[in-house]
């Protein structure tokens, strides 16, 4: 260690054009790449076949079964196991993969959120008389039809909330579940009975009925599942002790006949029921144990209970009873013809058109309006139609339509509306504009019907020819609404069809349109929300671009109707629009008014932001910069940046990319000009800018990487004093870097390897930059070695000695005759002090200096053994590549390379690094046989062992 700290480190002379040269590999002109591989079918089962003379039929288990075996071979495991009693035939029922058939469950939670009251509800108690017991033999079937046909005590009639009413059905159904199990069947029965009565009352809160309907229903479902349940169990079948139950896709030759006798049973009990509406909805209940008697028989039973529900009288009940039968069709039928739903549809236009004459008292009755009436057939029209419009018949809406003509009702026009797939109403939005046009406003009002249809628009595109016809028709009646809120809804959904469909011209109308609605009185403060997304619809549209935006005339002064927050939100809409908009921005009075859009959303930032919307907005704001281009006039965007630094404070992120596009600008200044007194006078304007607003940005190293461009910049400038200052500045900085900084998700991290990596930059710089008369012609480097050498370094890391190494390699350029690179129009330290002795003496002794501090710095890594072998590892290695490819092969250097050899083996890297070292060395061709021949044997020796 003693020979190797007073080791004589002399950097060689270098021919870097001539090196660079050798080091270019010969290429060859390929016609594929390579890393292509031609691919290749390889059958692995035949290859080993032939290679072993076996051509035997082999099982492969990843194969489809054509190809293993002949049509007559048997597979175990893809036959079917027969069981006694238990045919092959397949339910016919052909399912697509998704389910997509309109959902009942879908409904419910809006259905029962909609469709409340503050009335109490009346409704039995059920409480069932008690028998008593005999105790003669009775005839069981006897027993239970005699129970059946009893006329129970309702119990005393309670006046419920409505959340007590959904609690007492919850509990009527828990009691029907509970006497099921308790194979009370009959009484589960009349539970069901009962509860299906509730439904046929329509006089007292029929603002409820929806809600009753969705909540009775599911009582009913629970007792239609058990009985179709308790039937397929009679059909278990045992084959040694062992059941076997029914399959799901059953037929009727499939089950036995105990369970058909069973299944009889229950509908002749049903059948006995005397009051028409709880038959129907209890038959409808067991509906699908229908399969256990026949097959494919269920459009015949659907076509008749849709005759029996004709005989309720009351429509309301009527129509729901048809939802009810829709529900169970989508449940045995839903991939057949629709027939059943068609005629209960036409069923109920029948009663459509005696609501305002016949049914007029017995709406009266039930104590609410036509439109509140109306508004209750509202699900079940929905429902039915959305059952007609499933796989998306195109003939279906036309015959709907067609029916419509005669029973022409806005609450109806709605829920088609609601209920068609947009494609296929976009097909008729002509046709559906004129229904509109002749709709009663006492049954629905037309502006939401012409919302309803902009919603369908909005997702599908009507034929060609009629899309301008149709916004006219429409518009015309819009524009004469008085509802401002109602007009206010409709036009935020309209917007979005000029703007996808037809111009800008017409999307200009609709912004001058809504204008003369919310301008006076200042309404525009009222509604804010809808007028934001008309402007992101309108920015967003799908032909939709910055610069036909702000063509438009009316655009700016629909800007200007946004306040507070959601002038905030919509600026940043507009920024990001601005950004996303191809090529660079040069008219001013749109830079102005971007500008002041920007300027917005930067002042929406409080102390209270978090740190994820300043990101947001810096972002934003930085891409905003990044478009604008004021082509030869460098002063005004200049000047412009100035404006942009006092705008835009608060935010780092804007700061930074002010100081990255004034450096730009100067750069580009300098390839398109001539360094001129003038555009000297410029580019220091723009070193100065940057100079000013760096100490304004919170982050060090973004800082010290600026105070560096910086300097670059200012030597293209050949502004020598700006280029001492910013590395001065730079320098200066490093002293105020802390140990650790917090990141984005908060944790602190060590600055050491930060910190290396920028001064590695730094000193890539100071190859070429001039020394100063009075100060010599290292002055920089040597006050950045001052600082390195105090700085608070973590024990656990290498960047103290990584920096020593690559402040070497800047001393072994600075030795040559003609550096690396240099800067134009500045003479750097090759020119200045030539390679006079005293220059050189000087890289010496810095050298020797920094080997010393080096050879210090490894000991006590090595004594501390805080920094890991494999970090001591790394820098020694780099240590010893930059001393064999820069430094003279002498006898010194020799020793000097085996000593670090030495550091490497006692760190445990020897055997990493030392093939590396001698192939690097035996490639190197100024290497001298001596140190070769050292070398080599050093590093067999080492590897060996």
């Amino acid at each position: 260690l003693s020979m190797s700290s007073q080791a004589e480190w002399v950097p060689r002379v270098r021919d870097y054009h001539k090196e660079a040269s050798e080091s270019v590999l010969a290429s060859t002109v390929v016609e594929t790449h390579p890393l292509y591989v031609e691919p290749q079918e390889v059958d692995t089962l035949s290859a080993t076949l032939e290679k072993t003379g076996k051509q035997q039929k082999v099982f492969d288990p990843l194969a489809s079964p054509s190809n293993n075996f002949s049509a007559t071979t048997f597979d175990p495991l893809l036959g079917e196991y027969q069981v006694r009693g238990v045919t092959s035939g397949k339910f016919e029922q052909k399912e697509p993969e998704v389910d997509d058939y309109p959902s009942w469950e879908l409904k419910k939670a809006d259905v029962l959120t909609t469709y409340t009251t503050n009335k109490t509800i009346p409704v039995p108690s059920f409480v069932q008389g008690v028998k008593p017991v005999s105790a003669v033999p009775v005839d069981r079937v006897k027993d239970r039809l005699e129970q059946l046909d009893q006329d129970d005590d309702d119990g005393e009639m309670l006046q419920l909330t409505q959340k007590e009413y959904q609690r007492h059905i919850e509990r009527k159904r828990e009691a029907l579940i509970q006497a099921w199990n308790g194979e009370k069947r009959v009484r589960a029965l009349k539970i069901a009975i009962k509860c299906a009565k509730l439904l046929g009352n329509t006089f007292e809160v029929v603002q409820f009925y929806p809600s009753k309907f969705v909540l009775v229903t599911e009582i009913l479902d629970t007792f239609g599942d058990l009985v179709f349940e308790r039937i397929k169990e009679r059909s278990t079948v045992y084959d040694d002790d062992i059941p076997i139950p029914l399959r799901d896709d059953f037929r009727c030759e499939d089950v036995a006949d105990t369970a058909k006798e069973t299944c009889k049973n229950w509908f002749f009990k049903i059948a006995s029921i005397r009051e028409l509406i709880p038959r129907i909805l209890v038959e409808m209940s067991i509906i699908k144990s229908y399969r256990f008697l026949e097959n494919d028989t269920f459009p015949q039973m659907f076509t008749r209970i849709n005759a029996m529900i004709r005989g309720i009288a009351d429509p309301l009940v009527a129509m729901y009873c048809r939802v009810y039968l829709a529900r169970k069709g989508r449940e045995v039928m839903r991939y057949q013809k629709k027939n059943y739903l068609l005629t209960g549809f036409d069923d109920f236009l029948l009663h459509l058109k005696l609501f305002k004459t016949q049914l007029a008292p017995h709406i009266a009755e039930r104590g609410v309006t036509l439109p509140e009436y109306y508004d209750l057939f509202t699900p079940a029209m929905e429902y039915i139609l959305e059952c007609l419009a499933y796989e998306d018949d195109p003939s279906m809406l036309k015959g709907i339509l067609t029916k419509y003509k005669d029973c022409e009702n806005g609450v109806l026009l709605k829920a088609i509306l609601h209920s068609f797939p947009p494609k296929a109403t976009a097909k008729y939005a002509l046709q559906f504009v004129k229904f509109i046009q002749t709709v009663d406003r006492e049954e629905a009002a037309p502006i939401t019907l012409y919302r309803t249809l902009g919603l369908n628009l909005g997702l599908a595109e009507p034929p060609y020819d009629s899309r301008l016809k149709i916004l006219n028709q429409v518009w015309k009646h819009v524009t004469e609404e008085k509802d401002l809120q109602k007009y206010m809804e409709t036009a935020e959904v309209w917007i979005q069809y000029p703007v996808t469909l037809l111009t800008m011209k017409e999307t200009n109308i609709l912004l001058q349109d809504i204008l003369a609605h919310v301008s006076p009185d200042k309404k525009y403060f009222e509604y804010q929300a809808l007028l934001q997304s008309i402007m992101n619809k309108v920015l967003s549209g799908a032909n939709s671009d910055f610069n036909s935006i702000f063509a438009m005339s009316n655009f700016l002064p629909f800007l200007d109707l946004f306040r507070g927050d959601t002038q905030t939100e919509v600026n940043k809409a507009l920024l990001e629009t601005f950004t996303k908009s191809p090529g660079q921005i040069s008219d001013m009075v749109t830079i102005n008014t971007m500008f002041s859009v920007a300027k917005n959303v930067h002042d929406s930032i409080t102390a209270m932001s978090f740190d994820d919307q300043k990101r947001e907005i810096g972002v934003l704001i930085k891409a905003f910069l990044n478009k604008l281009s004021f082509g030869k006039e460098l002063d005004k965007q200049l000047n412009f940046y100035v404006e942009a630094r006092r705008a835009f404070s608060n935010l780092d992120t804007v700061k930074v990319a002010l100081v990255k596009a004034v450096c730009t600008l100067a750069v580009q200044t300098i390839k398109a000009h001539k360094l001129t007194k003038e555009i000297s006078a410029f580019l220091r304007a723009c070193i100065a800018y940057a100079f000013i607003t760096i100490p304004a940005i919170e982050s060090e190293f973004e800082r010290l990487y600026l105070y560096v461009w910086g300097g670059e910049v200012a030597l293209l400038s050949q502004s020598l004093p700006q280029a001492d200052e910013m590395f001065k500045s730079a320098i200066n900085l490093i002293q105020e870097v802390p140990m650790q900084v917090e990141q984005r998700e908060g944790k602190w991290v060590g600055t050491s390897s930060l910190m290396s990596e920028f001064i590695q930059l730094f000193v890539s710089v100071l190859v070429s930059v001039p020394g100063h008369p009075s100060h010599g012609p290292f002055y920089l480097l040597e006050a950045l070695l001052k600082v390195v050498k105090v700085w608070s370094w973590d024990s656990k890391s290498t960047g103290k000695v990584q920096t020593y190494v690559n402040v070497i390699k800047l001393l072994a350029a600075n030795y040559q005759k003609q550096l690396p690179f240099k800067w134009e129009g500045v003479d750097s330290n090759d020119l200045l002090y030539g390679s006079t002795q005293k220059h050189l003496e000087d890289i010496q002794n810095l050298i020797t200096k920094l080997i010393r501090e080096i050879n210090l710095e490894l000991d006590g890594m090595s004594q501390s053994q805080a920094v890991s072998k494999q970090e001591q590892g790394a820098v020694i290695f780099e240590l010893v590549t930059t001393t064999l490819v820069a430094a003279q092969q002498t006898p010194e250097c020799l020793q000097f390379v085996l000593s670090l050899i030495q550091r490497l083996n006692k760190a445990e890297q020897g055997p990493k690094h030392l093939p590396s070292l001698l192939a690097i060395a035996q490639a190197s061709k100024i290497t001298e046989p001596a140190v070769l021949k050292k070398l080599q044997e050093e590093t067999q020796i080492k590897v060996a062992w």
